[in-house]
């Protein structure tokens, strides 16, 4: 008789994806440190060099999704265990929960390791490196799932005319949504841009952050009220260049772009309608030209507005996995982090959520997401006080603009 455990593939399969991203990841680190594209490549570069580091800053945007959604997936599955949700929760739904409670918590983490003047290479290495091990065992699970998905579907009968006709329409439309993210990461994010103030001051702090290892006051003072909250830009380029803040704010564009697919994919809807809304969503990037830097914070504060929207829109839809349980309590913390991150945005996202905190009161028939509503809020207001106590400790100031 067999001792091996039903199991015992799966922990197989689960083990070498592990592996594979941490070989990965170690391959990474290793090829920044010896090319320096940064400092010793930048204005001349070969073409083999530069497809190559092309292809490490896309690796390191995998790398940051990947810590992201093993952090975020960590956490929902240990409160999953104190408080469990009524009812279960979607694919898409846990992928935006799980990434942006992984960034929230990934971000804060360095926000504070920032003011602590604890930014070294090594420790981001480690850091990021541990966050990768958790999303070893659901790539092996996506792998297998796919993998069977792929088996029914060629083992079962032959597709009528109709659903040939509606399979090809998808598959055009998801190759296009594909297309236009794909499109919108390689020019915004992978080819380095901005306008005068980035170079003028979202840059010089940058650089002045990483040769001191904090993000306490420096010659862009300024920039500590906007900037020092960016705490995965700082990881992200310590473990590559300066340039790493566009890698970041690329991933959040396409977690911003599963927000848009999870809200408009509704029963009332057919899934094109969702596939051509991410298309449309990306190429207002590829169309605009004011608004796309992603060497700046903007675009990670329009993510958080994007999850803000979606959570908003799903609760009220009813969604049972976000309504109560781990739901409740994690969109609690990123509403607190996203504050904490981009404190502007306060003046959108509370009259936003309160407005449906008090519908869901009036409406007997949403009552039931009240207190979820209300915990969005209190983890909103939490993170604007925690920014006004902490600049007025530091800087005596309780001010998120200290130009008046």
């Amino acid at each position: 008789m067999n001792g091996s455990s039903p199991r015992t593939p799966h922990r197989r399969w689960a083990a070498l994806a592990v592996l594979v991203l941490l070989a990965t990841f170690a391959s990474l680190v290793v090829f920044f440190r010896l090319a320096d594209v940064y400092h010793s490549h930048f204005f001349a570069i070969s073409k083999g060099l530069a497809l190559g580091y092309n292809a490490a800053r896309l690796g390191l945007g995998v790398v940051i999704l990947a810590g992201c959604l093993g952090i975020g997936g960590s956490l929902r599955s240990l409160l999953e265990r104190w408080r469990a949700n009524p009812g279960p929760m979607s694919h898409v739904d846990t992928l935006i929960l799980d990434f942006f409670a992984g960034a929230s918590v990934l971000g804060t983490f360095w926000y504070g390791v920032g003011l602590l003047g604890g930014l070294h290479p090594a420790l981001a290495v480690a850091v990021h490196g541990l966050a990768l091990i958790p999303c070893g065992p659901r790539l092996a699970r996506c792998v297998g799932k796919a993998a069977a998905r792929a088996r029914t579907f060629l083992s079962g009968p032959m597709p009528g005319l109709t659903e040939v006709a509606s399979g090809l329409l998808l598959a055009c439309l998801l190759v296009a949504a594909l297309a236009s993210v794909a499109a919108n990461f390689a020019l915004n994010a992978l080819v380095p841009g901005g306008t005068h103030d980035v170079y003028h001051h979202y840059f010089p702090y940058l650089v002045q952050v990483l040769e001191r290892g904090n993000t306490r006051p420096n010659d862009v003072w300024y920039h500590f009220y906007y900037t020092k909250s960016q705490g995965l830009f700082f990881s992200a380029a310590l473990l590559s260049d300066p340039l790493a803040p566009q890698i970041v704010s690329g991933v959040f564009v396409l977690a911003t772009s599963l927000c848009v697919y999870g809200m408009l994919r509704v029963p009332l809807l057919p899934r094109h309608f969702a596939l051509l809304g991410v298309t449309a969503f990306n190429l207002a990037f590829l169309t605009q030209e004011d608004w796309i830097f992603h060497q700046k914070n903007h675009i990670v504060m329009l993510g958080y507005l994007g999850w803000l929207l979606w959570h908003g829109v799903r609760l009220w839809q009813g969604a049972e996995g976000l309504r109560g349980g781990s739901g409740r309590w994690l969109g609690g913390l990123v509403a607190c982090c996203f504050i904490l991150n981009t404190p502007s945005a306060f003046v959108v996202a509370l009259p936003f959520t309160g407005g449906l905190l008090l519908l869901a009161l009036v409406l007997r028939s949403h009552r039931a997401v009240a207190l979820d509503y209300f915990v969005l809020c209190a983890g909103l207001v939490l993170g604007l006080l925690g920014t006004f106590g902490l600049n007025h400790a530091l800087m005596g100031m309780a001010e998120i603009n200290p130009f008046r």
